[in-house]
């Protein structure tokens, strides 16, 4: 199995391959015989007596694998024989990263050595918003703003400027929107919404023109994952480059907003929103009729308004330094930019490898749970009554956060 990094260097994007690495969970050794016996040899995998112990002070041995699909398919058949296994929801890619203590820069090496560093990079940044038929499954635009560009991609017949750029069919505006990405080479895509809409039409919108949706660097093609449990939720992965939504960053942020549409929150963010507005109806369609009325009769001041987008989910980014916020809960936790929550992953992330070199493996999550509870936090008795100014105080059961952030 290899591993790919992606790092952002001074003279550019780097990737870096790492060869020969196995995946990797624990089992007890007194189970070692019965595994051998039970797993089939297809897994082609090996298992090792380590040094090792569990909290019941349990020797354990490794069993290695040569990806990670074989641990899963191999760890699902040993726990329904009622084995035991360790550790074994934790990635290869961030048990290699963890392992080394690297949780965001790192210095490489003349031999691609990865080490942790300190080190702030400069990102390529491109916002997008795409606009769309409301009714009609249709691709009508793509608005992008960079350091460099600001440019909306129109479907239909129009004189091109040095801001829109007419196309005769959706085919040849994905493709040329392609381009653009290769040309900007952005190392992050900001936007609103961006992965549960606007990168999964784009990708359906591939799929049924059979065009390569050839977002990610070295040409590669988007990889989707859908979440376990909310089966309309998506995570996006693109070789080389970081998709970050202003709706989730701005949460992991703390911010807090009655409404987090982009109109709501750049009004209060900014003094200012979008360029359509419902003015006084109760048609929850308007925008969306609007839109494809300024398609039919409009095209520039559609592409205004798309362009209006992009350049607000930009100066969101820049009114929250919501990229310094992400670099910085990177830096501490080792978590990936683009990811949303993660609070028992970013303890993992510095708890693990600090708890081998103390010998020990830790339970899988939900170990444990008959015999290990806590009693919570403590909740005064209330005082019944009606009272003005009223303060409310709701924080997530991170103790040791609220401590540092609130003192």
């Amino acid at each position: 199995m290899q591993l790919e990094f992606w790092f952002s260097t001074e003279q550019g994007a780097r990737k870096i391959v790492i060869l020969k690495q196995k995946a990797i969970f624990f089992v007890l050794q007194t189970d070692a015989p019965a595994i051998q016996q039970f797993l089939p040899k297809r897994f082609n995998y090996e298992i090792k007596a380590l040094q090792l112990k569990t909290f019941e002070q349990q020797p354990v041995a490794g069993v290695y694998f040569n990806s990670q699909s074989q641990l899963y398919q191999a760890r699902d058949l040993l726990q329904q024989q009622g084995m035991r296994c360790f550790e074994t929801d934790i990635r290869p890619t961030d048990r290699y990263l963890t392992e080394r203590f690297i949780t965001g820069p790192v210095e490489i090496d003349p031999n691609n050595k990865i080490l942790p560093a300190e080190y702030y990079p400069t990102f390529n940044i491109l916002s997008l918003d795409i606009e769309t038929g409301w009714n009609n499954n249709q691709l009508y635009a793509i608005g992008f703003v960079s350091k460099n560009y600001k440019r909306v991609l129109m479907l239909g017949d129009g004189i091109n400027t040095d801001s829109i750029e007419y196309y005769a069919d959706e085919t040849r505006l994905i493709k040329a929107f392609l381009s653009w990405i290769e040309r900007i080479d952005p190392d992050i895509i900001i936007g609103w919404n961006v992965v549960q809409f606007d990168f999964r039409f784009l990708q359906q919108k591939c799929d049924q023109l059979k065009i390569p949706f050839r977002m990610g660097r070295e040409q590669s093609e988007p990889v989707w994952r859908q979440a376990q449990d909310e089966t309309s939720h998506y995570f996006l992965f693109i070789a080389g480059r970081v998709v970050l939504d202003g709706i989730d960053v701005l949460k992991n942020a703390t911010w807090t907003f009655s409404s987090y549409a982009l109109d709501n929150v750049a009004h209060e963010l900014l003094g200012r929103g979008k360029l359509i507005h419902n003015e006084e109806t109760y048609d929850t369609l308007y925008k969306a009729k609007e839109i494809s009325r300024l398609f039919q009769h409009d095209k520039p001041a559609l592409a205004a308004y798309n362009l209006e987008d992009c350049q607000l989910v930009w100066e969101i980014f820049e009114h929250a330094d919501l990229i310094h916020f992400a670099v910085e809960r990177t830096r501490l936790t080792g978590l990936e930019l683009d990811r949303s929550g993660g609070s028992v992953a970013a303890f993992e992330n510095l708890y693990l490898p600090r708890l081998h070199r103390k010998m020990y493996v830790a339970p899988n999550i939900g170990d444990n749970r008959d015999h290990l509870t806590a009693p919570g936090g403590y909740v005064m008795d209330s005082q019944p009554g009606l009272y003005d100014s009223v303060l409310v105080l709701d924080y997530k059961s991170l103790y040791p956060s609220i401590i540092r952030t609130f003192k």
